[in-house]
């Protein structure tokens, strides 16, 4: 299992191609099961997931973006634009948690998933206006490369 979410999550390989290869060394493993399997595993995860999370918020140091992902239309052939979500951080100068989300959007709601409503402290992030919600409501500020951090250095 591991290394067909390894296949799949890293490699970038469709379970279509991954049952292939399996079906190449005569294993025969439908690609409805290895589906099933991965998402059995996310939930497995769940735990794992929302530990990381955490200990993100509770760095008080983070770092957000939203980067766009083309999302194959199942059955018909069309992309159109999704969003993958990422919020890093940690106690360590190269933050050791990474937490994603995939959003078929670019709303700001996206952001107090990722975030949160209660989180406080230094955000690196772009100029994003759901970022920049955040900086009026005096939750967070946002920490740029660029500009000396007045509020408090890293």
């Amino acid at each position: 299992m591991a290394d067909i979410l390894t296949q799949k999550f890293a490699d970038h390989t469709p379970l279509y191609r991954i049952r292939e290869k399996l079906s190449r060394v005569e294993i025969s493993i439908s690609r409805q099961q290895l589906s099933q399997w991965v998402v059995r595993i996310g939930k497995e995860l769940t735990p794992l997931y929302k530990l990381m999370h955490q200990k993100i918020l509770e760095s008080g140091n983070i770092f957000a973006d939203e980067s766009p992902v083309e999302l194959l239309e199942s059955g018909r052939g069309k992309t159109h634009k999704a969003y993958m979500w990422v919020v890093a951080g940690g106690q360590s100068k190269d933050p050791p948690y990474r937490i994603y989300q995939f959003h078929l959007n670019r709303k700001h709601k996206h952001v107090n998933d990722l975030i949160g409503k209660n989180y406080t402290g230094g955000l690196h992030s772009d100029k994003y206006g759901c970022y920049e919600t955040l900086v009026v409501k005096k939750t967070i500020y946002l920490v740029s490369l660029l500009e000396p951090c007045a509020e408090k250095v890293f």
